[in-house]
């Protein structure tokens, strides 16, 4: 951890203003600079975090994975830009939804959630890490 801290402190430092005109930037960095971020950006694809999930399914009945992976379905077509994850934790299936850093964002999420699943609450959960948005593909708000 305190490596990828002292590469982002780098990248801060090599990162700065090439020079603005008329409100725009232009950013000069070497290569290796962009080889360091894509592969920060591996390194956290391939790893998790502490972080919420919202349950909106638990059963230990003998149809409970058929009706967890209708559940998943459901939730799918309902939030299609949101992961659902399916899980077996002995006797219980379960169905979680989301990737939140803060309990804030999950907590957003939940009061969305409860219209079409009223038993859904928030969980603590090892989550993937939430997907970056370059600044070259613009952000879009759900």
């Amino acid at each position: 951890m305190k490596k990828h801290t002292a590469i982002l402190f780098a990248l801060t430092l090599c990162l700065l203003p090439a020079g603005a005109e008329n409100g725009s930037l232009q950013v000069v960095h070497s290569a290796a600079i962009e080889r360091l971020v894509e592969q920060h950006i591996e390194y956290n694809a391939s790893h998790s975090i502490t972080g919420y999930r919202i349950r909106i399914f638990r059963d230990n009945s003998a149809s409970a994975r058929a009706r967890g992976i209708e559940v998943r379905e459901r939730f799918a077509q309902l939030f299609p830009s949101t992961s659902a994850y399916l899980s077996y934790d002995n006797p219980y299936v379960k169905v979680a939804a989301g990737d939140f850093r803060t309990r804030d964002d999950a907590l957003f999420m939940l009061h969305r959630v409860k219209n079409y699943f009223p038993k859904a609450f928030i969980v603590v959960e090892n989550i993937r890490f939430p997907p970056l948005h370059r600044a070259d593909e613009g952000y879009q708000d759900d």
